[in-house]
């Protein structure tokens, strides 16, 4: 094949605001499949083993158990180190192939796809069973889920929905509800509150207190999280270890605090375009030098209308892209 008559010795970043065909000397547009160490060098990203097969889905683990949803059942999958291969249990049937939430709540794993709502424990699943009490109601599926303040939180489209307080399967109908603009797009506990995102914006909700509880909302930044791209994880702020909120908008990536605190981590040097939804992953890096690097890593889907014309320059084990969108 034709050689690249030119190879690139280091990169200074990606940029992601300058038109593709005028890029600053030292960055690159697009790069794939590449990290960039502190010496400013590309390299080959490190890969993973593919262990199954597409129709899998949902995967979801807490250490103890691992949840999937494959060929249409809610299933425990069971990996053999050895030989590198996965065993299935079915635990229920037919729960259809839309993508399946859990979120683990002392000894059970509840779980959802927005039709259905159940938890599992004793690696047995259970269906949640109406209550018989005036003004209450089993809780309500949705399409994000986390617990926090002893509560349950299910976002169903823009409206969420919240537990009674250490009964995470009750609801009161009266008041256990808040409303939002269009269809929620993040939920993530800290130690103090939940973050949140709307189709407009991104807040944090704290309080709980009084009967009916009450919650103060405060907007965090004016751009939406892309939906699917937030996690949870354990990082050193200050010296002190703590749990924090990643989140992707448009505008970049934020990590918010606990209290509230969001910082904007990645500034102006990076932009999401054209994002529908996605995951995201916390991963550990280290490089030759023992460098360890914590990476919020995004995967996402485009938007209908973006794309256009790819343009490879090929090196050596690595590819590097210019994209043109349309």
């Amino acid at each position: 094949m034709p050689q690249p008559n030119f190879e690139y010795k280091n990169i200074v970043g990606v940029s992601k605001r300058k038109d593709p065909t005028r890029i600053p000397v030292g960055y690159v547009p697009y790069a794939m499949n590449v990290d960039s160490d502190n010496d400013k060098k590309l390299h080959r990203r490190r890969g993973r083993t593919l262990i199954d097969d597409p129709s899998t889905h949902s995967i979801w683990s807490n250490a103890s158990i691992c949840l999937c949803v494959q060929a249409g059942d809610l299933k425990e999958a069971t990996l053999n180190f050895n030989t590198m291969t996965l065993t299935y249990t079915t635990l229920l049937a037919d729960v259809g192939d839309t993508e399946m939430i859990f979120q683990d709540v002392a000894d059970m794993v509840f779980f959802t796809n927005g039709d259905m709502f159940g938890y599992i424990r004793d690696r047995v699943a259970h269906g949640i069973p109406e209550v018989d009490q005036e003004f209450k109601k089993r809780m309500v599926g949705g399409h994000l889920m986390e617990y926090w303040d002893s509560r349950l939180w299910v976002f169903q489209e823009g409206i969420l929905v919240y537990s009674d307080a250490t009964e995470p399967w009750v609801r009161d109908e009266r008041h256990n509800y808040v409303s939002f603009v269009g269809r929620g797009r993040m939920l993530r506990a800290v130690k103090d509150g939940l973050y949140v995102s709307d189709t407009k914006r991104c807040g944090f909700l704290q309080g709980g207190l009084g009967d009916p509880p009450r919650f103060n909302y405060t907007e965090v930044c004016d751009s939406p999280a892309i939906e699917g791209i937030a996690i949870s994880s354990i990082e050193q702020v200050s010296g002190i270890s703590m749990k924090v909120v990643l989140w992707a908008t448009e505008d970049g990536c934020y990590m918010g605090l606990p209290g509230g605190q969001v910082n904007r981590v990645t500034g102006d040097h990076f932009l999401v375009d054209g994002a529908a939804r996605g995951r995201a992953m916390v991963l550990i890096r280290t490089f030759k030098n023992q460098t360890k690097v914590r990476q919020f890593l995004g995967i996402y889907d485009l938007q209908p209308g973006y794309g256009g014309m790819e343009v490879t320059l090929e090196i050596p084990a690595i590819e590097v892209s210019a994209r043109i969108t349309s």
